[in-house]
């Protein structure tokens, strides 16, 4: 089932809602005699078959002429609820029709259209049938016109959709408004890539491309780590406006652009990005931002630095670099060790389960931090500093001068 509205202005011209209210009567009753049509409706006013169309027109105008004068408002509104042709295979009966039609109608003025005047014509066609409203811009008698926001008109398209789902089965109409929105990782390909991809069985070119980028985005340790994977797989990110892309280099020197948002990747871009911005700022950079509030104890980390330099394990464990327990937990994480304790390291044999060969967080390095430690323990303890002997008082001091 779908569900439309359409707005409709008087124009200019003391005379334009009248001219707008007969000819949307017109082409409604044009139904009931072209079509095998049928009047069901008339919402707060009081109406019957075979109403005459100038009574019809005078309820409406009159109505029309309450509100307040706006060059670009609506006098009236032309909505349709249109049902998929499903019924017909099911040999539903005409007038069984038109009694399910007609509630669905009430029940959807009893959400929109409560205090406005509405008059509802069933047109019938070869495969399927429509339900056609008239609807007053104004409620009765009054001045201001009656609206609904999208968000409005999208929650009354939702229910009346429930309501009929859940009391006309019989009617056979799928689910449209309540449906779940497409995920934004949906990949947006052509008919004939589709052809190809059915036919073959095989991944498309954009589908191969979006499993590639994945893998790069999430492998990326920075910035300049995602550039430089995507050089190496000859892809460039390119921004124009607010639209985001790439521009992959394929055999032959040929270059194609492809949009973020078609490849479904736009989401995983900017979660990249935030996570990349975010993993700029060490902790040791984020206590340099805190204010200084004359801790005693980063006093004291200092001065035990400048004595026992040997101590930082080739950092200073102030707030010039990481500490131990950061450097020693960020190789857990990563799987790389670090280059100021272990140098430089090559690149081991590729790791089962991993794409690409990554440094693995083995038991060598806590022997190694055992090392130290032992190392340390067998240096000798500072000496203690000395503490100054007491001035003699002025009359017992033997300086050589008279007092």
């Amino acid at each position: 089932m779908i569900i439309k509205s359409l707005g409709r202005k008087a124009g200019q011209g003391s005379t334009g809602a009248s001219r707008v209210f007969g000819k949307l009567i017109r082409y409604m009753n044009r139904g009931i005699e072209e079509e095998n049509g049928k009047a069901v409706l008339w919402h707060n006013f009081y109406g019957q078959e075979g109403m005459e169309e100038a009574e019809l027109h005078n309820v409406f105008t009159r109505n029309a002429s309450f509100l307040k004068e706006h060059k670009r408002g609506n006098v009236l509104y032309h909505e349709m609820l249109s049902f998929s042709s499903e019924y017909l295979s099911r040999g539903a009966r005409s007038d069984e029709l038109e009694r399910m039609v007609t509630d669905i109608g009430h029940e959807y003025l009893r959400h929109r259209a409560p205090k406005q005047l509405a008059y509802g014509v069933i047109h019938r066609e070869t495969d399927h049938l429509h339900l056609h409203l008239m609807i007053s811009a104004n409620a009765v008698e009054r001045r201001n016109r009656e609206w609904l926001t999208k968000a409005e008109f999208a929650t009354v398209q939702k229910e009346l959709e429930a309501y009929v789902l859940t009391r006309y089965p019989e009617l056979g109409q799928t689910l449209i408004y309540g449906r779940e929105p497409e995920s934004k990782e949906r990949l947006k390909t052509q008919v004939h890539e589709q052809a190809m991809k059915s036919r073959t069985g095989a991944q498309s070119r954009k589908e191969t491309l979006k499993n590639q980028l994945h893998q790069l985005f999430e492998r990326a340790q920075s910035a300049e780590d995602l550039k430089r994977l995507l050089e190496l797989d000859g892809i460039r990110v390119y921004v124009r406006g607010r639209s985001v892309g790439v521009v992959v280099r394929e055999e032959g020197g040929l270059e194609r652009k492809h949009r973020l948002s078609t490849l479904g990747l736009e989401a995983h871009y900017q979660a990249t990005e935030l996570r990349l911005t975010a993993e700029k700022v060490s902790p040791s950079q984020n206590k340099q931002n805190e204010p200084d509030m004359g801790n005693q104890e980063n006093k004291e980390h200092k001065d035990m630095a400048e004595q026992h330099p040997s101590k930082t394990m080739g950092g200073d464990w102030t707030d010039s670099g990481p500490s131990v327990v950061e450097i020693v937990g960020k190789e857990f994480i990563t799987g790389k060790l670090h280059e100021a304790w272990h140098g430089e390291q090559t690149p081991p044999e590729a790791v089962p389960g991993r794409e690409t060969p990554q440094q693995v967080y083995t038991d060598d390095i806590l022997k190694r931090l055992q090392e130290r430690e032992a190392e340390q323990a067998k240096q000798p303890a500072a000496p203690a500093p000395s503490t100054p002997s007491k001035a003699k008082p002025a009359a017992d001091r033997d300086d050589g001068f008279e007092r």
